[in-house]
Parts: C-alpha cells; structure tokens; sequence
C-alpha cells in the first residue's frame, strides 16, 4: 500500500531521451548506478517515529541498456523483479536464470510508462512549476543543493537540485531539461507534505559508480557471450 501511494504521489522518474544542445558539454556517465529510496513520516507534525523506509528501485546501466532491481520491501536483499529496459520497453527477466539480450525479442515486454512495480517511468512536467519560489542553498549527504519550493493549499513540495554537468538516463521529470538550463544541475530530491493527512515523504536520487552484484552478472554474462562468437 505504502509503495502504490508513493509512486502515485511523486510520479518518479522520466527516461531522458532528448539530445542537449551542442554548446553545452554534459558529460554522459558509460556506466553506473542509482537507488532511489524513500523514506515516509505519518503523523510528520507529532513525532517522527512513526516511519517507513523504503528502497524503490536499484537501476544499473550501461550506456543505454539498464537493468533496474525492484528490492522486497521486507527484505531488500531480495529481489521481487529484475527488469531489463531497452528504449522504451521493459522485459521482466525475474525467472530467467542468465537473461541474454539478445533474446529479449522473444519475450512480451511492456511500455516503461505501464510498468506498475519498482521505478514508475512518466514523461510529465513537473507541476505548478511556475509557481515556485527560490530557497536558500544548503548541504545535505555531503553534497550542495541548491532549492526551491511549491506551495500549493494541499501540498508543500521541496526540490533539491544538485549543480553537475553529468547527465544520468534518469530524472524526477521531464522538465529536468529546463531545470538544467536554469540551475545547471538535476533535481536529486523531492520532499512531499500533505496537509491534511500530516505525511511526510522525501524521495533521493544516489547515484553511484558501482553496478549491484544481480546486475554486474548479467552484464557481464552477455558480454562473455557477444565476445565468444
């Protein structure tokens, strides 16, 4: 229930497939990491005991093939799915002991924005973002962020935007391609406040060099097999 409301609530992550302009140089990582993790405050005005965390999704790529592992939410070493995404298709290779890319045509994919587990991927805009108002900068996980907010009489949303040239396959919104241009960075966290219900809910961005051990086998496994022929 908690997933299914946070995925609702935040609309995560929108695949970028747009080219940046030329006179720009992003830098676009070959490989790498991500985890998206929640963590979600009930009663946030009262105390801040009563709490769930939740790791979302672990998303791994290599250059534009990614493999997102979909954490038990009682027992995060457990996987519930493993996907593979390609484009804008995602296989469910869960029950195949060494998936092959090459044989993903043989299964029934479904479109990433349909894909009801894990990491939801939406191509909407980030709303009322023309109602925001600037914060100040600050320091959170080590890191610099710069901030703004959106108050709207439901819900109070924070944004954090980290200041980086480095593209990632991933973002909250589509609209991270004006937020780039205008902050110079990605929005890396979103803070959510309902009102009414007193809930609280923030959602990060960690990205990381490191592909998991599930993802890093079936990489390489495929890489054996396309250097064997």
């Amino acid at each position: 229930m908690f997933m299914k409301k946070i995925l609702v609530l935040i609309a995560i992550i929108s695949y970028i497939s747009t080219a940046c302009k030329k006179e720009i140089n992003y830098i676009k990582p070959e490989q790498g990491g991500i985890d998206i993790v929640s963590n979600i405050y009930f009663n946030a005005s009262k105390n801040l005991e009563d709490n769930d965390n939740v790791i979302i999704s672990k998303i791994n790529y290599k250059n534009d093939t990614i493999i997102e592992l979909v954490p038990n939410k009682e027992l995060p070493s457990l996987m519930d799915k493993i996907f593979v995404i390609k484009d804008t298709l995602a296989y469910d290779v869960t029950e195949l002991e060494q998936p092959l890319f090459t044989s993903l045509k043989y299964l029934n994919p479904i479109p990433i924005a349909e894909k009801k587990i894990g990491a939801n991927f939406h191509m909407d805009y980030l709303p009322n973002y023309e109602w925001r108002k600037e914060l100040p900068d600050t320091v959170l996980f080590k890191k610099n962020y710069k901030r703004f907010y959106v108050n709207t009489p439901e819900v109070y949303n924070t944004f954090y935007i980290y200041p980086t040239d480095t593209l990632l396959p991933f973002s909250f919104f589509k609209s991270d391609t004006y937020i780039q241009k205008k902050y110079g960075g990605r929005i890396e966290r979103i803070e959510i406040y309902e009102k009414k219900k007193d809930l609280f809910i923030s959602v990060q961005l960690f990205p990381r060099k490191q592909w998991d051990k599930e993802a890093k086998d079936i990489f390489e496994f495929n890489e054996f097999v396309k250097n064997r022929k």
